[in-house]
């Protein structure tokens, strides 16, 4: 896998230059929800490049795809068509493919409730 592969989210897109995650930080604004279940997909991606012996590349096709349209979305979100439907789509699309090839979901730490800390 080229290195250019492992490095996808970071990559300027046309027309404007907008990696997926810097699309995604303007996404996040009206669609927090979706930008988080995208970026646990492609954080899965990422760990299974490492350390899965299978082939991610069409997942890594899709979200390329994705992060086309949302870098067109981000160039200027007022007049672009606003890709959610394809987000979707992709999301669902590639955790059955990553839940197929055993790549496992990360888990995250829980967080203690607020104001548990400083007492005592």
């Amino acid at each position: 896998m080229a290195a250019d592969d492992l490095d996808f989210t970071e990559r300027p897109r046309p027309p404007e230059g907008w990696s997926l995650r810097a699309a995604l930080t303007r996404y996040a604004q009206g669609q927090p929800r979706r930008v988080g279940d995208l970026l646990e997909v492609v954080r899965r991606i990422q760990f299974g490049l490492g350390k899965v012996d299978a082939d991610l590349q069409p997942c890594i096709d899709e979200i390329e795809t994705v992060a086309d349209a949302l870098a067109v979305w981000a160039a200027d979100p007022w007049h672009a068509h606003r890709p959610d439907a394809e987000v979707d789509a992709v999301i669902a699309s590639v955790t059955g493919q990553l839940d197929a090839l055993g790549v496992p979901v990360e888990e995250r730490p829980t967080r203690p409730p607020r104001g548990a800390r400083g007492r005592g």
